[in-house]
């Protein structure tokens, strides 16, 4: 069962951070196009930044942040399950498992998180179509020249994922 729960761990380390990570972006996103005063979610009012963080946040990425809380709880209960101590080194080795990863492994250039951001969106207005949804394919239309905007100003000041 230990041998299990080590191979859960680092698999589990690198889709919370990657998960993590597109979160954060998307949430910097809304907070940087909110100042913008630019989106409207009706024909008089603004949008928030957590309605553009709503948006811009890819379709898959609701069932990530799932998986996410998933992990966080099944981890220590895995470990609980083969030895009381054990559920408390798991979620250490978790959490610096998360941290290393972050720290390491993923891209750390903003441009990177952004094109999956925008991959995302393109995807979702893709749907859209299919589902003859015009208006909601139309209303993220918006997002793309801005997107771009962001990536050619992330790319060009070498921005870092960890600093926004």
């Amino acid at each position: 069962m230990i041998y299990l729960l080590a191979t859960i761990l680092p698999l589990a380390a690198v889709f919370i951070a990657f998960s993590s990570n597109i979160q954060a972006t998307t949430k910097w996103f809304g907070e940087q196009i909110e100042k913008r005063k630019e989106i409207l979610v009706t024909p008089h009012t603004l949008a928030s930044a957590p309605d553009i963080q709503t948006m811009i946040t890819p379709k898959w990425q609701t069932m990530h942040n799932v998986g996410v809380v998933i992990l966080w709880i099944f981890i220590p209960s895995f470990g609980f399950y083969i030895k009381w101590w054990v559920a408390g080194i798991a979620l250490i080795a978790l959490f610096f498992g998360v941290t290393l990863v972050i720290a390491v492994v993923l891209p750390r250039r903003l441009s990177y998180w952004i094109k999956c951001v925008s991959i995302g969106i393109q995807n979702r207005i893709s749907d859209y179509h299919k589902a003859n949804d015009f208006d909601r394919a139309n209303s993220l239309l918006d997002f793309i020249p801005i997107l771009a905007e962001y990536e050619k100003t992330a790319d060009e000041e070498s921005m870092d994922i960890r600093k926004i």
